[in-house]
């Protein structure tokens, strides 16, 4: 049976300044005005900014600052982080491991592209946010179908498969779907929809291919880690997993890489409550 989501619209604030973020004549503050006006979101955005993610020298305590400081990439994707925690509604055990995990895949997926030297870094935080965003769509859609799903999967068949079977699509081709709606960079709506299917790959350019390897990694990493979820044995050495191949990350990589992951995990989590 295929079942009908509403898919969410990215809050009107947050779609202005990103739109405004665009504009070749922008300016901070334009910008910063339109943020202010959602008090929600510019406490977000400065809580992010000030994050150790970001290592400022001194206290941001401005929108304007942080246009400043930042630039304007790093400031879009501290809007779309911050419009993205609006989509959780509910906090049941199933929305906190979708929450922690996501956050968790958003700090390793920095750090990985850091580590590899990937191209479209800037966008590496929002990629390993949004990756599993369809399930928190499916989620808030249908919470007794997604509860089914979620305690169905043990690990011996893929996620999609259930969800195919209970809705009749993917969280990777309603997270696509999301992105897309809310216009957001096509190498997201790339990581949203492969992460899960690295056969695709080839259809996108050589730039988002390495974000959605290092969104795969970082996904691999957390689930291990039980980053967010319960951890997750495997056989497979993460050197030899095929993301990181692909990225040029062998076994020396990997200690003071997991070390940092776990670091930006605890720090993250606290500062998204």
């Amino acid at each position: 049976m295929e079942r009908n989501l509403e898919i969410p619209t990215i809050p009107d604030v947050a779609a202005r300044a990103l739109r405004e973020m665009g504009n070749p004549r922008a300016d901070g503050l334009r910008i910063s005005g339109i943020i202010s006006r959602d008090p929600g979101l510019t406490t977000r955005v400065l809580q992010l900014a000030n994050s150790a993610a970001y290592g400022l020298r001194r206290k941001v305590t401005t929108l304007e600052q942080a246009a400043s400081i930042l630039g304007f990439n790093r400031l879009k994707t501290l809007v779309i982080s911050a419009s993205c925690r609006q989509l959780y509604k509910h906090f049941g055990w199933v929305e906190l491991e979708l929450w922690l995990h996501s956050v968790a895949a958003a700090g390793a997926t920095q750090l990985i592209t850091q580590a590899a030297r990937v191209p479209m870094g800037t966008e590496a935080f929002v990629a390993g946010l949004i990756h599993d965003v369809g399930k928190v769509v499916m989620n808030n859609g249908e919470p007794d179908a997604y509860r089914q799903v979620a305690e169905a999967h043990n690990g011996d068949r893929a996620i999609e498969d259930y969800e195919r079977e209970v809705f009749g699509f993917t969280h990777s081709e309603v997270g696509a779907l999301l992105v897309r709606r809310w216009e957001l960079a096509p190498e997201l709506e790339a990581c949203a929809l492969m992460h899960h299917e690295p056969e695709l790959l080839s259809t996108v350019d050589e730039g988002a291919q390495g974000l959605v390897q290092a969104v795969m990694l970082a996904d691999e990493i957390c689930h291990r880690e039980g980053l967010g979820t319960p951890p997750r044995e495997s056989e497979i050495p993460l050197e030899e997993t095929d993301p990181a191949i692909a990225l040029g990350l062998g076994e020396d990589a990997f200690p003071d890489l997991l070390e940092a992951i776990r670091a930006s995990f605890e720090e993250d989590q606290q500062l998204f409550k």
